[in-house]
């Protein structure tokens, strides 16, 4: 007869059990550059969410004065009735969303990043809860929402910030390493939070229909009801078509329900996300139900994306000219085919908050020259090691000259004043390249061990 079982240690467990694989699936070690870029793309997601929300918002703080007005088109949603929040007043909404606007560049740039996306996360919450209960709530939202309130939880301004850059010019005053991280537990946090969240909610939308209306829902006069009462410019040609929008109601229903699968196979997204793309691109054509534009920014959650300037440099500037050609013209296409949609119903100043991300990709995407200088005086010395630290060293070939003679070793703290001099060009810094060269990476231990 056997005896009791030995229970298991919980430490035992959380290395080899489930709770091991919880803990990396949730808080485990996680690219500090992809954080970096979706920090950058969640604060662009803000501005626009807080912008398009703004004239409901403002329109109805202006007629605050109006009880009666106010009263009928008041409907608080659930959160706002837990907490007791009310509705703003014409100078509230407007500290707000000056406040927004403030914090959302520093989050952006990264300066002060957890406290800024903080504040970004509180006061989003209370700007889009506000437009949602003075009218219908949407589900446009609700993923970003998630994603910004996690993001402070993570080592969010890691890379691709000025805080990293300050982080570093620290260390280099103390005689330290200018080395850049890498890697670090929590900075998948919250790109799986996001995931998780854009997973239920559409599965939810397409589990919903088949519960509510069921398999009928798909005969294709439902979309094609849709498209009657919400007439936009590509209803009337799909409206013509039953056979089409059958098609596209077994789609809608099929990548929704099984959009989950996208949580556990990386090569399933190569399918639904475009598909959730061309969904929400759909819709808006066809039935006129708006943009759902950061429904979008959130998907990049599931893109690797410190390794897009990698995959885009190689695919312009390796192979044959036609293949390059060609997939130039793809990616330049694609991106001029969704900016020139959403601009005609976006602010303008959009194109001015992406413009420095598209630039760094650019940049990075450009054949890696080779620029030769030839230096020779110790402040000259200096400035190459900060260039070589900060993703430079993979552009530029540094050649020390002959006349200079022996020289002494560079000292790190000696040349850190220099380093905040850099900051306006943090957005063009190439970071978003990844680790950097084995040569830039030698000049930063070799700048370290000399420093002193």
């Amino acid at each position: 007869m056997s005896g009791p079982a030995t229970p298991i240690p919980v430490e035992e467990l959380r290395r080899t059990g489930w709770l091991a694989h919880w803990d990396r699936y949730w808080f485990g070690e996680g690219s500090l550059c992809r954080l970096g870029a979706f920090r950058m793309i969640l604060m662009a997601a803000a501005y626009y969410a807080v912008w398009h929300k703004g004239f409901g918002v403002f329109q109805h703080a202006d007629g605050a004065d109006a009880v009666g007005y106010l009263q009928r088109v008041w409907n608080p949603i659930y959160a706002f009735q837990i907490l007791g929040l009310e509705a703003p007043g014409p100078q509230a909404a407007r500290r707000v969303y000056a406040l927004l606007m403030f914090f959302i560049a520093l989050g952006f740039v990264g300066l002060f990043s957890r406290l800024s996306t903080f504040v970004v996360a509180a006061l989003s919450f209370y700007w889009i809860g506000t437009a949602y209960s003075f009218g219908k709530p949407h589900h446009d939202c609700i993923g970003l929402m998630f994603a910004l309130a996690i993001l402070p939880f993570s080592p969010v301004g890691a890379r691709l910030s000025v805080d990293s850059l300050v982080a570093r010019w620290r260390s280099a005053r103390r005689g330290g390493s200018m080395e850049r991280p890498v890697l670090a537990p929590f900075a998948g946090l919250p790109l799986r939070l996001t995931m998780v969240t854009s997973a239920i909610g559409y599965f939810s939308a397409g589990a919903s229909k088949l519960v509510l209306a069921g398999f009928g829902w798909m005969n294709g006069y439902t979309l094609l009801g849709i498209m009657t009462e919400y007439r936009s410019d590509w209803s009337d040609p799909l409206s013509e078509n039953l056979f089409l929008l059958q098609v596209m109601s077994v789609g809608l229903i099929g990548i929704q329900v099984a959009f989950p699968i996208t949580l556990f196979s990386v090569r399933s997204r190569w399918i639904f996300i475009p598909m959730a793309v061309g969904f929400h691109l759909m819709a808006m054509k066809t039935m006129a139900t708006g943009p759902f534009l950061t429904l979008w920014f959130t998907l990049a959650a599931f893109i690797a994306l410190e390794r897009i300037p990698g995959v885009l440099r190689r695919g312009m500037t390796q192979g044959p000219l036609l293949w390059r050609m060609s997939f130039g013209a793809l990616f330049l296409g694609i991106s001029y085919g969704i900016v020139a949609i959403y601009m005609q119903h976006k602010s303008p100043w959009l194109l001015a908050v992406l413009l420095p991300i598209v630039l760094a990709v650019l940049f990075q995407c450009l054949p890696r020259m080779r620029v030769e200088l030839s230096y020779s005086s110790s402040a000259a010395r200096g400035w190459v090691a900060i260039l070589r630290a900060l993703d430079w060293g993979d552009l530029l070939r540094f050649r020390e000259s002959e006349a200079g003679g022996a020289t002494e070793p560079v000292s790190m703290a000696s040349i850190a004043w220099r380093v905040p001099l850099l900051l306006p060009l943090v957005p063009f810094l190439g970071a978003l390249g990844g680790m950097g060269s084995g040569t830039a990476r030698g000049s930063f231990r070799r700048a370290s061990k000399s420093a002193g």
